[in-house]
């Protein structure tokens, strides 16, 4: 879901990086010494994540693993997707430095949607997953559709290519929270 500089108009990129910045600073202020390591772990499995690709007709779709962020870390998962994104720009050029706000928000959005979900049940863990990619798809093929009418085909295209990764999404997010459960106690 990275969307790389240059590509959409430039007031949805800026109006997007705006609001980003908003609750980034809000949680880098509020982020403690004792929160850090768990947020940059969670930053890393992030990362680690999009390498995992799944062959999907003529291209692939990869894990993404925000809902599991949003679940663990709530309003730090900005954070720790941020870092992630701007990582992932830096070291692969995977996305944009103008648009890493409107990628951060996008994925934001959804890991926000999993933390209020969560319940501690199998199924809203498996709805936490699969919510979180369906409302960073909304929140990309939204980014595509405000950038113009020639981006509407490429919004609509995108949000279907991304439902199988939503099921996929539900499943590995139920299991991770599963056996976060039977080690850690209760994950949230």
């Amino acid at each position: 879901m990275h969307i790389a500089d240059g590509i959409l108009n430039v007031k949805v990129v800026i109006g997007a990086d705006i609001v980003a910045a908003a609750p980034l600073i809000y949680s880098i202020y509020k982020l403690s010494y004792k929160e850090l390591p768990k947020t940059a772990l969670m930053s890393t499995l992030f990362f680690v994540a999009s390498f995992i690709h799944v062959p999907f007709g003529p291209t692939s779709i990869h894990l993404i693993l925000n809902g599991i962020l949003g679940i663990i870390l709530g309003i730090h998962s900005i954070s720790a997707i941020f870092v992630a994104l701007l990582l992932q720009f830096l070291l692969f050029g995977y996305g944009g430095l103008t648009t890493l706000g409107l990628n951060t928000l996008n994925m934001f959005a959804g890991a926000m949607v999993a933390n209020y979900i969560y319940k501690g049940t199998k199924i809203s863990a498996f709805l936490s997953g699969f919510l979180a990619v369906f409302i960073s798809a909304i929140f990309l093929s939204l980014s595509l559709a405000l950038s113009g009418k020639k981006f509407i085909e490429v919004a609509y295209a995108s949000f279907f290519a991304h439902l199988p990764l939503m099921i996929i999404e539900g499943i590995v997010t139920m299991f991770i929270v599963e056996y976060l459960n039977k080690l850690w106690g209760e994950v949230k």
